[in-house]
């Protein structure tokens, strides 16, 4: 007990802003440490080792925390803001969110005369997101919530962290800042491009948008949408990405940028991005080859075929996808159909020899459906051949292929939002993909600070955010 004694007054001596708590919590600790380090293979597996480990060093830290927390309270008797005076009431507990895990402290609370809620200086300086998740904690929290649904980030952060947020705070957290990010992404973006570097060996640039499917709530539209939502059925609508990738002299992708949005009429908000990054590549490196790839959809060439590139291609496999339609007319439609891809991913005359195989499997056609069904696709393949120049794309090291956008919509859509009984707001969901296409083009740390810096502008007088004070209060 002397030894005990002893110790605690030797560090309550030399650490002045340690309280005794945290410094009984230390020794607690440095015992334990040191019987661990004296573990024996014989008797104690390493998983038991690490895991005490683990558990040792999260008690401290959340207790340091707690220290660190607690000694910003002056305990005043009184205090004034904004001119006004506030008398203390009784201390209070509180719990925070922290990257260790929940952190109780007990700080001052003060009340104005004639105000009903109370002030606790303590919690403003925390800078707590959505009233009681630190920021560390919260951009950890949001990481998860694009790849995750919210009942599985719920379970991974208390597995792994030791947090324990509820399914609504992590709502609550999604909402606030995609809020944030709401307003300032036209300021953010323009900075936060100009810090990123193009790949020294990219020689192209490949510029590409598709749509996807996704399930929205039976009563959401798209933006820009006419008309009611289905009353019955389920209510599927396209969403859609886009991506800027950079490819070497070879073809070989190096870097890909992409975006995902929610249903929208024309995707306007989609377009507006892609020429964004379109502008600012074309600002740093105006040498780089610009190609367009997309498939066929009308929409998707009314925006690329405005915009200044060098090439502009079809998807070469959305191509074989009508070639093999055309081939069921064939009499040896197999062989037809591999002889004619062979032709247009080939020879540099390929898309009018396959032009006039197609043109003379529809002038045999014997019925009138035949006939229909091949002109159809005759003409897409007139309207589109000059995006079906492969072979001379291919020697110059161009790409063919739209796999990198398409391949977007997975990861950003399809993995994300479709899983078993999903179903979408709008705010919700472009809430997801925002956050979710920052993170796959490795911009979300610098989106962050972004979006941290907003929120403490957060003020419901404030215009960016009286808004959304009226909705939370709705």
């Amino acid at each position: 007990m002397s030894t005990h004694i002893s110790i605690l007054n030797v560090l309550a001596k030399n650490f002045k802003h340690l309280d005794p708590t945290f410094l009984s919590e230390l020794k607690h600790f440095l015992e334990s440490a040191n019987d661990l380090a004296a573990w024996d293979p014989e008797t104690t597996d390493f998983a038991t080792v690490e895991l005490s480990a683990v558990a040792h060093v999260r008690k401290l830290g959340l207790d340091l925390m707690r220290t660190c927390i607690e000694n910003q309270d002056a305990g005043d008797s009184s205090i004034t803001s904004d001119g006004r005076s506030f008398y203390r009431l009784p201390s209070s507990r509180r719990s925070v969110m922290t990257l260790l895990g929940q952190v109780d402290y007990t700080r001052s609370r003060y009340r104005g005369r004639g105000k009903k809620n109370s002030l606790c200086p303590v919690d403003e300086t925390l800078g707590l997101l959505e009233g009681r998740v630190t920021r560390p904690a919260g951009q950890l929290a949001m990481s998860l919530i694009s790849e995750l649904p919210l009942r599985q980030c719920q379970e991974f952060l208390h597995e792994a962290g030791g947090m324990m947020p509820s399914v609504s705070t992590l709502q609550r957290l999604l909402q606030e800042t995609h809020w944030a990010w709401q307003k300032i992404e036209e300021d953010a973006m323009p900075v936060i491009r100009a810090m990123e570097d193009i790949p020294k060996e990219a020689k192209t640039m490949a510029v590409s948008l598709d749509g996807a499917m996704v399930r929205l709530r039976p009563d959401e539209q798209p933006i820009g949408a006419e008309g009611s939502a289905p009353s019955t059925g389920s209510n599927w609508r396209e969403a859609s990405c886009g991506t800027i990738s950079f490819h070497d002299q070879d073809g070989t992708t190096l870097k890909t940028i992409s975006s995902g949005r929610m249903p929208e009429k024309n995707k306007l908000s989609l377009k507006h991005w892609l020429s964004q990054e379109l502008a600012a590549v074309v600002r740093k490196q105006p040498d780089l080859t610009v190609v367009t790839i997309a498939d066929g959809a009308p929409d998707n060439w009314s925006y690329l075929s405005h915009l200044s590139s060098d090439a502009e291609v079809l998807d070469f496999y959305h191509a074989c996808t009508h070639l093999s339609k055309a081939s069921e007319y064939a009499h040896a439609k197999e062989r037809w159909y591999h002889n004619n891809r062979h032709i247009l991913r080939n020879k540099e005359t390929g898309v009018t020899r396959v032009i006039g195989a197609i043109r003379g499997l529809r002038d045999r056609a014997k019925t009138a459906t035949a006939k229909k069904e091949l002109t159809v696709i005759l003409t897409y393949f007139r309207t589109h051949r000059h995006r079906m120049n492969y072979a001379v794309l291919k020697a110059k090291g161009l790409p063919i292929g739209s796999g990198i956008v398409e391949a977007t919509n997975r990861t950003h859509i399809g993995e994300r939002m479709k899983r078993s009984g999903m179903h979408w707001g709008m705010e919700g969901g472009q809430a997801v993909l925002s956050f979710r296409s920052l993170r796959k083009s490795k911009r979300f740390e610098q989106a962050w600070k972004w979006i941290v810096k907003e929120i403490d502008t957060r003020d419901p007088d404030n215009d960016n955010w009286k808004q959304y004070y009226e909705k939370k209060a709705a």
